[in-house]
C-alpha cells in the first residue's frame, strides 16, 4: 500500500508540473489553482488548506522555490480575485462566505510560509486586531470590520453584521 501511495503521489506531482504551470502576463510562470484538462485554468487562491499559499507548509515545495515565490506573489496581489483589502485588514478569502472576507487560516499560512519578519508581524497583527476583543479567531473577517462565526457559514442575512459576544 505504501508503494502504491508513493506512486500515486509522484503521478500527481508530475501532472501538476506538466499541466498546472501557467504563464501569467505579470508574474511569469505560476501554478494554477485549478485546471480542467482542456487547456483552461482558474487563476486564484482560496484561504483553505490545501491552497497554493500553503504548499511549503504541506511539504509540496520549498518556500524559496522560484515557482512558489512567483505563485505566492500572485496569490497575495490584487490579481487574485479572492485577495481582499480594507480598513480592517488585507488577506485571502474565498467564495465560501462572501466577498471581502479574509480568513485567519490564510493569515496563518502567510506567516508560516515566509522568512520576512515584517510580513510575519503584519499577519500576526491582523490576526490579533480582528478578534472583536474576544481573543477568538473568526471563520472570516470582513475587510470593513464585521466578523462571521464559523457556524453561520453562508447565511447571507448574517454575513455582514458584527457579532455580539456574551
Amino acid at each position: 500500500l505504501q508503494k502504491e501511495c508513493l506512486a500515486l503521489g509522484n503521478e500527481i506531482r508530475d501532472a501538476i508540473y506538466e499541466h498546472a504551470i501557467i504563464e501569467h502576463p505579470k508574474f511569469g510562470k505560476i501554478l494554477a489553482y485549478e485546471i480542467n484538462g482542456f487547456g483552461s485554468a482558474n487563476l486564484m487562491d482560496d484561504a483553505n488548506v490545501p491552497s497554493l499559499l500553503s504548499l511549503p507548509y504541506l511539504g509540496f515545495m520549498a518556500r524559496d522555490d522560484p515557482l512558489y515565490l512567483r505563485t505566492r506573489a500572485f496569490v497575495l496581489s490584487s490579481s487574485n480575485p479572492y485577495r481582499f483589502s480594507g480598513t480592517a485588514g488585507t488577506g485571502i478569502g474565498g467564495p465560501h462566505i462572501g466577498l471581502q472576507y479574509i480568513w485567519p487560516m490564510a493569515l496563518v499560512m502567510r506567516a508560516m510560509t515566509t522568512d520576512d519578519e515584517t510580513e510575519i508581524a503584519s499577519a500576526l497583527t491582523t490576526l490579533r486586531t480582528t478578534t472583536a476583543d474576544t481573543g477568538e479567531c473568526y471563520h472570516g473577517r470582513h475587510t470593513a470590520g464585521a466578523n462571521v462565526r464559523r457556524e453561520e457559514g453562508n447565511n447571507p442575512d448574517r454575513q455582514l453584521r458584527s457579532q455580539s459576544h456574551g
